[in-house]
């Protein structure tokens, strides 16, 4: 199914922010008054800098405001730390409104790996915590 079809249409007053999902596991954030033209801009190279570096592959979240400066709040809000691992954490559980599903297994192995990513990275971590630990005296 194509992005576009899942997409709202456009309606007078109603401001959206958007969440891109990226090539190589980056997301792009924004703003606008039409999804699916938006969409188009950055599909075709004309509306970030970010989606012309890394191919867009689909909308992963978006959320509907009566305003524009609510959606740019909420824009800026997601893209800090907390906000971004709010959009990662509601994507994942499946909470996150998506159009142009992903299928099962491509998302299965997005999820593993990044899952996979963060284990080594836990054990490299704990691994310097034990160093660390043992140059002070308190190994086991």
């Amino acid at each position: 199914e194509a992005v576009e079809d899942d997409l709202p249409a456009p309606r007078p007053g109603v401001y959206f922010v958007y969440a891109i999902a990226c090539e190589g596991g980056s997301y792009y954030i924004g703003h606008t008054d039409n999804i699916p033209r938006r969409w188009q801009e950055h599909l075709s190279g004309k509306a970030a800098d970010w989606t012309k570096k890394y191919k867009p592959r689909y909308i992963v979240h978006y959320e509907e405001f009566s305003s524009r400066e609510e959606a740019v709040a909420r824009e800026k809000e997601l893209k800090t730390t907390n906000g971004r691992r709010w959009l990662k954490k509601a994507i994942a559980e499946g909470r996150a409104r998506q159009a142009g599903g992903v299928p099962f297994e491509e998302k299965m192995a997005e999820l593993s790996a990044e899952l996979y990513e963060q284990m080594t990275e836990a054990e490299q971590l704990d691994a310097a915590i034990r160093r660390n630990l043992e140059s002070l005296g308190f190994g086991e």
